[in-house]
């Protein structure tokens, strides 16, 4: 790091003046040269906001009310300390017994053990439910079976049961044809669904009994797609369709009434890899992750979605997971930060290390380093709206819930806005950044960056405007924001730069 201790003797020029208005949207993908001080080349763990980077994504322990009065919360723990969380469902029933709506949170744990927990209930250990182990790859749906709100649960191994109101696994008795089923839906009364030994196939259970699966005309029954979009991944129902996400593409399914009325047509070819565990579905858009970016279905075109960060997705990104959560879609994935930096987990053997945030109506986007996401669970009633998270490496036996606090359980975040190297299309001159005004509520330091010195100035925080003198020269110039603490709020920056002579 260089340091001017004397003054420099500058030749007479133009002084301009560069302001920030707001700071705008990542773009890694546009030559850094041609970009405005205002876009950041990369940035993380801030929350761009109004224009202004503030405090961005943190999460804590993950809690719960008491009662529906939300006066007193308890912090959600396990009998015993080694539990390790693999999966969490939501389970939300009627109580006959009760007369109310209730709600769960059930846990598959790393040994298959399930375990649940009332959301407004005083206890606060998980309860296990007694004589099931199931497997990992377990899914679950909501579903009204023969008038008693339940928790389907079925596996790649061929397993079916439920979870009931009372805390109670009930095994459903194997059938000859029930499918080892990676992924469901429910559509029309019927459950559809993915098996793992047949990839290509699209099992559908009987009407009204999605413990049916008995093969003829009147019951249960298969689709298969034997075409160049390659294996059945995933499966949703929206705008009145079925929609299977396949290797390559997306197929839709037209399923009302009986299964003689049924037929298949294709919405969407992709010419790369999509990452099946991506896909979520955000109001009437499908959203996911292909090899070469985000894109969005509405259930008749598909379009890529221009978030300008496409060359920092990793080309493995197959245990990438999503949700939509509060009008965005969050993406856990692994991504290229393109230097030599390790952030919270990066120090381990991660296997995400990035959380994207993506508001859908104004395509924000925010991303939050060094967090190694492995599954999100969005929770919703009439009081309280929560994000439940479970991890791979750091945290892996937490059950977090996301906040805007800046901090990962109590360690404040490292938050960078990492801005171009460009010559502010004066490329033939040299330039002295003289001073930056800017307003920032809390501590944060300034790196200017230029291709003879790097400077990096501690600024604290005010409610008014900061004046920081800078003095250093050159032809290209990076203006870098960094925040230590947890809070941060870095709005308006105003550059003051002295053109000299020619180079």
């Amino acid at each position: 790091m260089l340091f001017y201790r004397k003054k420099l003797n500058l030749q007479a020029g133009n002084t301009i003046k560069l302001s920030y208005s707001n700071f705008s949207n990542i773009n890694s993908i546009t030559d850094e040269n041609i970009l405005p001080l205002k876009y950041a080349k990369s940035a993380y763990n801030y929350i761009l906001e109004n224009g202004a980077l503030k405090t961005g994504f943190g999460f804590c322990d993950a809690t719960l009310p008491l009662d529906s009065t939300l006066n007193n919360y308890r912090t959600l723990s396990f009998l015993s300390n080694n539990t390790v969380p693999h999966k969490i469902w939501y389970y939300k029933y009627y109580s006959n017994t009760d007369n109310q709506k209730q709600f769960k949170i059930v846990v598959l744990d790393t040994l298959g053990y399930l375990y649940y927990l009332d959301i407004y209930s005083s206890l606060d250990t998980f309860i296990k439910v007694n004589n099931v182990v199931l497997n990992l790859d377990s899914v679950a749906v909501n579903y009204n079976l023969n008038g008693e709100d339940v928790l389907i649960i079925s596996s790649p191994d061929g397993v079916m049961g439920y979870l009931n109101g009372r805390g109670e696994y009930v095994s459903v008795q194997n059938q000859q044809n029930q499918p080892d089923i990676v992924d469901m839906t429910i559509h029309y009364e019927r459950l559809f669904a993915i098996g793992k030994k047949n990839p290509k196939r699209l099992y559908f259970s009987d009407d009204l009994d999605p413990t049916n699966w008995t093969q003829n005309i009147n019951d249960a029954g298969f689709i298969d797609f034997f075409d160049e979009l390659g294996e059945v991944k995933r499966v949703f129902s929206f705008n009145d369709y079925l929609y299977v996400l396949r290797e390559y593409g997306i197929s839709k399914v037209s399923a009302f009434g009986d299964q003689e009325q049924f037929y298949v047509t294709h919405c969407f070819t992709s010419n790369t890899r999509i990452y099946e565990n991506t896909a979520c579905l955000c109001g009437e858009t499908l959203i996911f992750l292909a090899r070469d970016g985000l894109y969005a279905f509405n259930g008749i075109s598909t379009s890529k979605i221009s978030v300008n960060i496409d060359n920092m997705f990793c080309e493995n990104n197959s245990k990438a997971v999503s949700c939509f959560y509060d009008g965005c879609y969050y993406l856990s994935c692994k991504l290229n930060f393109l230097d030599d930096k390790l952030i919270g987990c990066e120090s381990e053997n991660y296997v995400n290390n990035a959380m994207i945030c993506l508001n859908i109506k104004t395509r924000n986007l925010s991303i939050t380093r060094g967090i190694d996401i492995k599954y999100f669970l969005p929770f919703e009633d009439e009081n309280i709206s929560q994000l439940f998270c479970l991890f791979n490496t750091v945290f892996n036996k937490k059950i977090g819930k996301l906040t805007k606090n800046g901090k990962f359980f109590n360690n404040s975040t490292i938050k960078m806005w990492i801005s171009p190297l460009t010559d502010l299309g004066y490329a033939d001159k040299r330039k002295v950044i003289k001073e930056i005004y800017l307003r920032t509520k809390y501590d944060c330091y300034i790196q200017v960056i230029t291709e003879k010195a790097q400077k990096r100035i501690k600024v604290h925080g005010s409610n008014g405007v900061s004046r920081v003198p800078v003095n250093v020269i050159g032809t290209v110039i990076a203006i870098n924001f960094e925040t230590l603490n947890s809070d941060a709020e870095i709005s308006n920056p105003q550059l003051i730069i002295n053109l000299l002579g020619s180079l």
